[in-house]
């Protein structure tokens, strides 16, 4: 497979028994050029949580099934390549069954005219070198509205976690995301919403696969993240993503993500630093480069 020219070494995630490896591409001022392989050994739901920017990605399917569930079930997406469009405040559930999958794209918080307001994933015919043309993204999100509603999408490519569910429960998780980057969000969103925090707690998770606690954490990293590469030291990117204890916010980010704050810095300098080496834009085999494997 031919791969762009990239930027730092990879990152290899080890939280979970999905094998994760995340580098970073240099795009241009404003955004973020992120590559992924992951691979699913077994039957997998990742839950993909987007902070204040979105995410525009080619999904390469290599192996094995890829499907989104929400509150109508599961949904499986045909096909080898997709491309995922993840608007701020997205959450899905990406059902992975066995699968190796490539990844690459483009994420930023500027908003751009024209893109959606709801998570898609939208059948393609891209290129690896066409997911960082801002351009092709456009003319395919453009493409998915209903031209009788310009401000909706094709119901066929939605897969918003929130789909099916009831309105009280989509309404909770937009106050915690509202809150997200605050201290005290659940509290603060069951008080303002008549809840006990135990019941609020239990129905969203019924919901949605996964406790408040957690979808606020994947909230956090994810705007982590974003501000890292950015560029921001590590203690601005843990206030802007709502930790004010800098030790907690450190040990957080390595749980969630298997690196320190500093490994995921530290690859944004390196991009910064390293002038493009052509020799890197050739075919590489798979079977002779698989991530790390966590026991």
């Amino acid at each position: 497979m031919a791969w762009p020219t990239l930027s730092a070494d990879w990152l290899v995630s080890r939280r979970t028994p999905l094998e994760l490896r995340r580098r970073l591409l240099p795009v241009g001022p404003g955004r973020l050029g992120i590559a992924q392989e992951f691979v699913a050994p077994t039957e997998h739901e990742a839950r993909l949580a987007t902070a204040h920017n979105w995410l525009a990605s080619l999904v390469i399917r290599q192996a094995g099934a890829i499907g989104f569930r929400d509150g109508r079930g599961l949904r499986q997406i045909p096909g080898e390549r997709f491309l995922l469009y993840l608007p701020p405040g997205s959450l899905v559930r990406m059902q992975l069954g066995a699968a190796r999958v490539e990844t690459i794209g483009i994420s930023a918080t500027q908003p751009q005219p024209g893109f959606p307001q709801v998570a898609l994933a939208i059948p393609c015919q891209l290129e690896r070198e066409q997911a960082l043309d801002l351009q092709a993204l456009s003319a395919i999100l453009a493409g998915s509205r209903l031209p009788d509603r310009p401000h909706e999408s094709d119901p066929q490519h939605r897969i918003d976690a929130d789909l099916g569910l009831p309105l009280r429960v989509r309404r909770l998780r937009g106050a915690l995301y509202d809150h997200a980057l605050s201290p005290a969000a659940i509290g603060r969103v069951a008080r303002e919403h008549g809840y006990a925090p135990a019941v609020l707690s239990r129905s969203f998770t019924d919901a949605y696969g996964l406790t408040p606690r957690d979808y606020l954490q994947k909230v956090r990293v994810h705007a982590a993240v974003v501000s890292l590469f950015g560029g921001l030291s590590i203690a601005h990117a843990a206030l802007d993503s709502g930790w004010g204890d800098l030790s907690r916010f450190y040990r957080q980010f390595r749980l969630a993500t298997g690196q320190t704050p500093g490994r995921y810095r530290a690859a944004f300098v390196h991009s910064q630093r390293r002038p493009p080496d052509p020799s890197n834009d050739r075919p590489r085999d798979p079977s002779n480069d698989r991530p790390q494997t966590v026991k």
